[in-house]
């Protein structure tokens, strides 16, 4: 992120498309059969891929049994707000954001308003 060092630790306004990490976190343990206890996690991300801004706190979790999400993530433009955090001792930066606000932009009509009927 170009220019994120000048804005560590102060709140920002940022856009991109609302991700599901790739991969995730897993507890795997062994468990009994027919018991469900292998916790996964997988974070929100603002544009995802290596280089992509984790949204801390929101994500998400389950076991074999079933994936609950925070919302949908399927890569619709977002305009997030939060703080710009480094995760990483400096002079390396892995950034995330915390206290995270996430407002979905509107889906624009067609111009010329509504589609008419097909024929």
């Amino acid at each position: 992120m170009t220019g994120a060092p000048d804005f560590e630790n102060q709140d920002v306004d940022l856009s991109g498309r609302l991700e599901v990490q790739d991969g995730f976190f897993s507890t795997a343990v062994g468990c009994r059969k027919g018991v469900c206890c292998n916790r996964t996690e997988q974070a929100f991300m603002l544009d995802g891929g290596p280089d992509g801004l984790i949204l801390d706190g929101l994500g998400c979790g389950g076991d074999e049994s079933r994936r609950c999400c925070d919302m949908l993530a399927m890569g619709q433009p977002v305009i997030v707000r939060g703080t710009l955090v480094n995760t990483l001792p400096k002079p390396y930066f892995k950034w995330k954001l915390t206290g995270v606000y996430v407002c979905e932009l509107a889906q624009s009509e067609p111009r010329g308003g509504k589609p008419g009927p097909v024929h």
